[in-house]
């Protein structure tokens, strides 16, 4: 959680460098971690209605053309992307996994009260499933959602999402170790700083 929480501020402050913070929301990991069916709780997870009322307030409150949200839930991070402006909801998965149902509930019932308060009745949300980067093995979840999350922003990408997330190969070696220099270093900028 807070490997993908220091990197949440990476990219924010990336978003700052390219002037896109008018783009580009983040949220943050922790206010995410819902309680899962089981209703087992811990110190790290939150209740699902803090969860929604956490996103509804992103999207009311921010208005930016893509929330990034990153979300972990049962050991696996997924990137979920919120696209108010075309009433888009985009899940990247690097097991090509649909989003954990909870999840996708609080996330439906949060975008259509955004699309309905902005004027849009319909509930017609477009949910977006790319095959994008594809792991093989079971623990670098975390470094997809990186990855994902860096290329949108340095990129600018805010639609296309199917035709630019069409790349079912597994990241490579200098890939995942660009990924941690990028976050080892700013990581180190923080303590310095």
């Amino acid at each position: 959680m807070s490997t993908l929480s220091v990197w949440c501020s990476y990219i924010h402050r990336l978003c700052i460098e390219n002037n896109t913070t008018n783009v580009y929301g983040i949220l943050e990991p922790s206010f995410l971690n819902i309680v899962g069916d089981a209703g087992k709780k811990s110190d790290q997870r939150i209740s699902q209605s803090k969860c929604k009322k956490y996103i509804q307030h992103k999207l009311e409150n921010e208005k930016k053309e893509c929330q990034l949200l990153p979300f972990n839930h049962g050991g696996h991070w997924q990137l979920i992307i919120l696209c108010p402006k075309i009433n888009t909801v985009v899940v990247i998965c690097s097991l090509h996994w649909k989003l954990n149902p909870i999840m996708e509930k609080i996330v439906s019932s949060v975008f259509t009260v955004d699309q309905m308060a902005n004027g849009n009745r319909k509930n017609n949300t477009v949910w977006l499933y790319p095959q994008a980067r594809k792991q093989y093995n079971s623990n670098d979840c975390g470094y997809y959602v990186m990855k994902n999350m860096l290329d949108i922003v340095t990129a600018k990408i805010t639609d296309s999402w199917m035709e630019v997330f069409n790349d079912p190969k597994e990241l490579t070696a200098e890939e995942m170790y660009e990924l941690r220099l990028r976050w080892s270093t700013y990581f180190l900028s923080l303590l310095e700083g």
